[in-house]
């Protein structure tokens, strides 16, 4: 099974599909920033929520 690749716009950088669930879990709060390898930005979820690749919706 392979991840699909997107262009973050938060790091800047191509991340794979898991490691983009996984920001928005930091970003969001429900998981700990030490679960990734990147340091988020503040407003990190503001980001996200207008990213054509978010992992988390309503």
């Amino acid at each position: 099974m392979s991840d699909n690749v997107y262009r973050c716009p938060l790091l800047d950088k191509e991340i794979s599909e898991g490691y983009c669930y996984d920001i928005n879990m930091v970003a969001y709060g429900l998981i700990k920033p030490s679960a990734i390898d990147d340091e988020l930005p503040v407003g990190a979820a503001e980001v996200c929520e207008e990213c054509p690749h978010t992992q988390l919706t309503e």
